[in-house]
């Protein structure tokens, strides 16, 4: 039986880092977990309200990990340097499939992130990082400035572009990044996959891992909820008036034992997606 490609979804809240004070060493911590998204292939990252106050943090992390997500050639199209870029210099390379440097060659069948930067007629020029836009026949009018991806045909020598779907791909072509101001719970209960809450209190991993290998044989999607340096996820969802363990399938501790009073969130999403990894890989889930 064939099976689809397991989609990985994490959800952290709005107030993620907002104890840091200084924008340098948030955006660090930013980048210390958009490296660990990229390393384990997460498809998606949801932000979700876990206080109010938070919402302007919660743009702050969603253009930085989107930056970070950026082809490098189209940064600084899309993302003008400003005050909250501040220091994304400082952070290490993704390295992932579409982040190619920009050049006078192109091969067939390569796949590269582009925008369109404005029409001539139904003529749209395309930034894919040559050493000059190309200029390719549209249909329909794609958005300007929004990343998308491209496969490039050579046909009679000509360069084309075929629009494609990073969904249908066979390598990892990144994440999306979506801020709500849906809770935690309503999250949650929309996800359709199999929900994976994160917590001390949960039960430990060693228990409860052929219990996820066995679901892992019929689930498609899986999300993994994360809580915040205020709280963890049974506070957060009790102040929503909901019980944790109503709206999970399952409330795992991944570091039984653990050595420190807490866990910080990048530590946790890097114990979190190794012990993951280690269970897909034995079941045979790609992602």
């Amino acid at each position: 039986m064939i099976r689809n490609k397991l989609k990985l979804v994490i959800a952290v809240p709005q107030s993620l880092f907002s104890e840091t004070p200084h924008i340098r060493e948030k955006t660090m911590r930013l980048g210390f977990i958009s490296r660990c998204f990229s390393i384990f292939k997460v498809n998606e990252i949801i932000i979700y309200r876990d206080r109010n106050g938070y919402f302007s943090n919660a743009l702050f992390l969603s253009k930085v990990l989107n930056y970070l997500n950026t082809a490098p050639y189209l940064r600084k199209i899309i993302y003008p340097l400003k005050k909250d870029l501040k220091y994304v210099g400082i952070l290490p390379p993704l390295c992932i499939s579409h982040h190619l440097v920009s050049s006078d060659k192109v091969q067939e069948d390569e796949i590269r992130e582009g925008v369109v930067l404005s029409y001539k007629g139904n003529k749209a020029v395309v930034e894919i990082g040559l050493r000059k836009p190309v200029i390719i026949e549209v249909g329909e009018k794609l958005p300007i400035k929004k990343k998308l991806l491209f496969k490039v045909r050579l046909i009679n020598n000509k360069l084309k572009l075929e629009l494609v779907d990073r969904n249908k791909l066979e390598n990892y072509y990144g994440y999306t990044v979506k801020v709500t101001n849906n809770s935690l719970p309503e999250v949650l209960r929309k996800f359709k996959g199999l929900k994976i809450a994160t917590s001390k209190h949960g039960t430990s991993i060693a228990k409860i891992y052929l219990n996820l290998l066995n679901d892992l044989k019929s689930i498609d999607s899986i999300l993994l909820a994360f809580g915040s340096h205020f709280e963890g996820l049974y506070e957060i969802c009790f102040r929503e008036g909901v019980n944790l363990d109503d709206v999970a399938n399952y409330v795992i501790n991944f570091a039984p034992n653990q050595g420190t009073q807490t866990i910080r969130t990048e530590e946790a999403l890097y114990i979190v997606l190794s012990i993951l990894n280690l269970i897909t890989s034995l079941q045979g889930r790609e992602k």
